[in-house]
């Protein structure tokens, strides 16, 4: 059984806790980033024009967690997220002609571009409330303000 609550990632490891929500325009996705020692490093807030799908909106914050492995080349990740579906499509490498196919399918391919050791969990939203809290603002807020909004110094 999962913890109820955030659990630091081993010593040597980031954890990207991930999630996402929607509304009648489009998407937000959301990632907190933190070390061992438990601190946050980085929170970041996308958003997605035109998303209303819950599961597709899950896809792309676990795509976005991806793609910030990627582009940083962090060798030692746990990306967790509340959407047990998702979790269990990307971590078991299944690509499907559903909706989110494509998306799916991107994850898997940047996935298998990297040499990484990177894990994915699934966690109940209590362990994830911070990912949570990120995505909820980064919804509200214009695009404008987005670019320019500090998600750690809010969420610390």
């Amino acid at each position: 059984m999962p913890a109820t609550t955030w659990v630091p990632p081993p010593e040597g490891f980031l954890k990207i806790n991930v999630d996402a929500t929607v509304s009648a325009s489009g998407c937000s996705s959301g990632l907190v980033i933190r070390g061992s020692d438990g601190h946050v490093l980085l929170a970041i807030g996308l958003q997605h024009q035109g998303i209303v799908n819950p599961y597709m909106a899950e896809l792309l914050a676990n795509r976005d967690a991806i793609s910030f492995v990627a582009s940083r080349s962090l060798t030692h990740v746990i990306v967790e997220g509340d959407s047990e579906v998702v979790v269990n499509q990307v971590r078991q490498g299944v690509s499907e002609d559903s909706i989110g196919g494509p998306v799916l399918r991107e994850c898997l391919q940047i996935l298998s571009s990297l040499s990484v050791c990177i894990e994915f969990r699934a966690v109940p939203r209590s362990a994830n409330s911070d990912a949570y809290r990120v995505v909820r603002k980064a919804l509200l807020l214009s695009l404008v303000e987005l670019e320019s909004f500090d998600f750690l110094g809010w969420l610390l």
